[in-house]
């Protein structure tokens, strides 16, 4: 089944899309990506294993090149470092995804987006709904996974939580950080991703995905620093820290830049949890081993790390 489907994969030089196409290839899927630069992915082992289509994806007609003969067309795109008017970016490249999806008989779209089920919303966030209904707004099925944070290493949400924890023992914060969140491995994101190639009719809906643990923002950061051989993190909180001052200061206390941190921390002033009437199970069950836990996922990316350095 495989073989005989041509799988679009946007966003490949970036983190998830990357290791989509890695996993998907080896799957021996047929795997055509879009990217502005195909330089940017010349290095990667799958590179002569899959078609590049270099282009634009605010463009109608490199859209329309790139879904020719698509069966699936994995949406993995972003406009966080657009400015300002970010969301109004994001919105008008979903719709003219969808509409090209859509004059080139794509039978599937799937789309990452975040979880959004807390009435508090960011602008990032509320942006990445948004996305969800211009993509589905045509006839073309989308099943979108929203995930919290996703832990892995090279993922912006990790690395933020790295760097926090290992330069900060003591660490004056925002009250945010006592949201309770729900986090997920990066292996396991990918598993529910790369199982979508492969099923036998196309599916439409908004399905949460989460791992086995729901926890605060701060006890993630003590997890981290007790895998990390760090001693216990005081935190103390404040009551008055706006999402801008604290992309400022994470900026100023990490290597993160603050444009990206921005949309990372609106993200967190929400409760970010996965709502169980919407899970995905029924459709994608679970891995044999089941999902990773929290300390899992970081001894993992850990291990990643110290292997790259």
């Amino acid at each position: 089944m495989n073989s005989q489907r041509l799988i679009l994969v946007t966003g490949a030089s970036g983190y998830v899309g990357g290791r989509l196409v890695r996993d998907l290839v080896e799957d021996n899927c047929l795997v055509r990506i879009l990217v502005r630069d195909a330089q940017k992915v010349s290095e990667q082992p799958w590179a002569n294993k899959v078609e590049i289509v270099e282009g634009n994806a605010n463009s109608p007609s490199d859209l329309r090149r790139a879904l020719s003969g698509v069966h699936t067309a994995f949406y993995l795109l972003h406009s966080i470092n657009a400015g300002k008017n970010f969301d109004e970016v994001e919105s008008a490249m979903a719709k003219n995804f969808a509409e090209s999806a859509q004059a080139e008989n794509v039978s599937q779209i799937v789309y990452l987006g975040g979880i959004a089920n807390d009435k508090n919303s960011s602008k990032h966030l509320a942006s990445r709904v948004q996305t969800g209904h211009e993509l589905a707004s045509t006839s073309v099925p989308v099943l979108e996974f929203r995930a919290g944070i996703i832990i892995g290493s090279g993922s912006a949400s990790f690395e933020m939580l790295r760097h926090l924890t290992h330069r900060l023992p003591v660490m004056t914060t925002p009250k945010w950080v006592m949201n309770k969140t729900h986090p997920i491995a990066i292996r396991d994101v990918l598993w529910y991703l790369r199982k979508t190639a492969t099923l036998e009719k196309p599916v439409a809906g908004i399905f949460d995905i989460g791992g086995p643990e729901v926890l605060s923002y701060a006890d993630m950061m003590q997890k981290f620093a007790k895998l990390s051989g760090l001693r216990r993190r005081l935190i103390i909180k404040v009551p008055v820290l706006t999402p801008k001052l604290s992309s400022l200061w994470i900026g100023f206390v990490t290597p993160v830049p603050t444009s990206l941190a921005r949309p990372l921390v609106g993200s967190l002033i929400s409760e970010v949890v996965a709502d169980p009437n919407k899970s995905i199970d029924q459709i994608i069950p679970k891995p044999k081993e089941g999902l990773i836990d929290v300390e899992g996922a970081i001894s993992l990316a850990l291990s990643h790390v110290s292997s790259n350095t």
